[in-house]
């Protein structure tokens, strides 16, 4: 049986299923596991996800709404609540469950009922490993048993929850995360809840018509991340950006299957800097209709721009450790500000010579290069950082383009040949730029001509063609080079040459000027959002 809690949902569609059919939602957020008496570390931003999924679906028009939070989603509510949306729900209606809190792994009492011999569990607040208060959980299968119960109905179930203890990268020397959402607990005893069903051996990987969205491999680790100052869980705000018409790519006002895939897993991939990787499956066509949403108008999208840039943090927040303080701070970086580490963005590690982010990984050393000052060099690094908030939000606005890195997603060595992959996409034209761990842009493609030769307008001929074919994967090659740290690659594709955005760039080639080059993009895109797909991919590398 395919697990359920890496953040996955599962989507069951009929093939009649009419988009008018009403929405039923069950809203799940738990922060409080300690507090509650529990056995499980309290997470931060499991309950601020619930509050956004649930304004989202008050904003689609949703039939009826249950949001329960902390000490309130126990198991027997969770149930009951779910019986009640079954029993006001009609034929063709959605059935909407998400859940935000910890997720685990057991060994399974019927482990030829798991490819991997394990059950994933969703652990409630109150959970025990002792009885009476290991009642507190739900497993996979028994939520498999209840999407499979209602044949007539369309379920969207959302789980962000991880049930594994792993990264993709090693922390950098020094690296504190945020809380994950993986739980780990001792062995059960005198267990309240029954064994899964004989009759889930042999089941299908799939039901009928399903779609499973997983936020991350299964072995990965789950990360909550700081979205506009506040602890989230990445794919959380993205399903509620999708379900309020981010996700909705031709603005025709129906999300489909291939738009929610598209959207979650490639901005998913940049929210979390490659942490995680949302995938989505299922069986039958890709343009079957997933919700029907309000059409997002271009003046819908201009303003959703506004507002990306509008949200750029005046002061980043930054956490100081080894003797620096706010004073050290104001001198080297004047548009951070000093707070907790529970609420950075980014860490500065003087022992360690790095400056941190909040997923551990190294983001630049502390030191500059030769001939750089220490000042332009930290400012640099943060207002790196407070334009990537930016350009996330600017992400959220637009089409996603595919990005990845083909040797893999770890930490990458001095020395390593890599190839970056752009996919498919609908618009011929593109521009590539990198910006560095310390700010520097590098406008990357098309490239120009070698200076000297002779034109008034370094436009006029170039040395890449500026038509590439859309349908067919773009490559890039390059080796890694010190400095050593985390870039960003950044891919526009439009639908004709955009030379003012490359003038603009060619004239910030090389310099320290992260927003300059986010006011470009964005300045570009604003002026026809509908022609434009954007798409960034994080590259971390260090010493061989």
């Amino acid at each position: 049986m395919r697990g359920l809690l890496s953040v996955l949902a599962v989507i069951l569609w009929l093939p009649t299923a009419a988009l008018a059919g009403q929405v039923h939602a069950l809203v799940i957020g738990i922060d409080r596991y300690a507090a509650q008496g529990g056995s499980l570390t309290d997470l931060e931003g499991a309950v601020n996800d619930a509050r956004d999924i649930a304004s989202a679906v008050r904003q689609m028009g949703a039939a009826s709404l249950t949001v329960l939070l902390d000490e309130e989603a126990n198991r027997d509510a969770i149930l009951a609540a779910w019986e009640r949306k079954v029993a006001r729900a009609a034929p063709g209606d959605t059935l909407l469950v998400t859940y935000a809190g910890h997720g685990a792994q057991e060994p399974s009492r019927f482990p030829e009922t798991e490819a991997d011999g394990l059950d994933e569990v969703m652990v409630l607040g109150g959970f025990r490993e002792t009885a009476p208060r290991n009642y507190e959980r739900i497993f996979d299968w028994e939520w498999r048993r209840k999407v499979a119960s209602v044949p007539d109905l369309n379920v969207v179930l959302m789980f962000d929850a991880c049930h594994a203890g792993t990264m993709n990268r090693s922390l950098a020397p020094g690296g504190r995360i945020m809380r994950s959402r993986f739980s780990s607990y001792g062995t059960i005893e005198n267990d309240m809840l029954p064994p899964p069903p004989v009759e889930a051996e042999g089941q299908p990987a799939t039901l009928r018509n399903e779609v499973f969205i997983a936020a991350t491999r299964a072995d990965l680790l789950v990360t909550e991340v700081l979205i506009d100052g506040q602890a989230r869980g990445a794919v959380s705000w993205l399903f509620a950006a999708a379900l309020r018409g981010a996700a909705d790519a031709d603005g025709d006002g129906v999300l489909s299957r291939a738009e929610l895939r598209a959207f979650i897993d490639r901005r998913g991939r940049e929210m979390t800097e490659r942490r995680q990787f949302p995938s989505v499956e299922f069986s039958g066509e890709a343009d079957l209709p997933v919700f029907a949403l309000p059409a997002r108008s271009a003046e819908d999208r201009r303003a959703c721009i506004g507002a990306a840039l509008a949200g750029v943090p005046g002061k980043l927040p930054v956490a100081l450790f080894g003797g620096l303080d706010a004073d050290w701070l104001s001198r080297h970086a004047p548009r951070a500000r000093p707070v907790a580490m529970s609420e950075a963005v980014l860490n500065i590690e003087p022992e360690g010579n790095a400056v941190l982010s909040s997923l551990g990984d190294s983001v630049a050393p502390l030191q500059p290069a030769p001939g750089v000052a220490a000042e332009v060099h930290v400012a640099g690094v943060v207002d790196k950082w407070r334009m990537l908030e930016g350009l996330k939000a600017l992400a959220a606005c637009q089409a996603p383009l595919g990005l990845r890195f083909v040797q893999g997603d770890g930490l990458h060595r001095e020395g390593d040949r890599l190839t970056f992959e752009l996919a498919a996409r609908v618009e011929p034209h593109l521009t590539l730029l990198n910006i560095a761990g310390n700010g520097t842009v590098q406008f990357l493609y098309p490239l120009y001509p070698q200076p000297g030769g002779g034109r008034d307008d370094p436009y006029a001929s170039f040395s890449d063609p500026l038509r590439v074919e859309p349908t067919t994967p773009f490559r890039l090659d390059f080796g890694v080079t010190p400095p050593f740290g985390g870039d960003h690659l950044v891919a526009l594709s439009s639908r004709r040459p955009e030379r003012d955005l490359h003038r603009a760039l060619k004239a910030l080639d090389g310099r320290i000027a992260p927003e300059e080059a986010l006011a470009a993009l964005a300045e570009t895109v604003s002026r026809a959002p509908e022609e434009h797909e954007l798409g960034f991919l994080a590259l971390y590398t260090a010493p061989r």
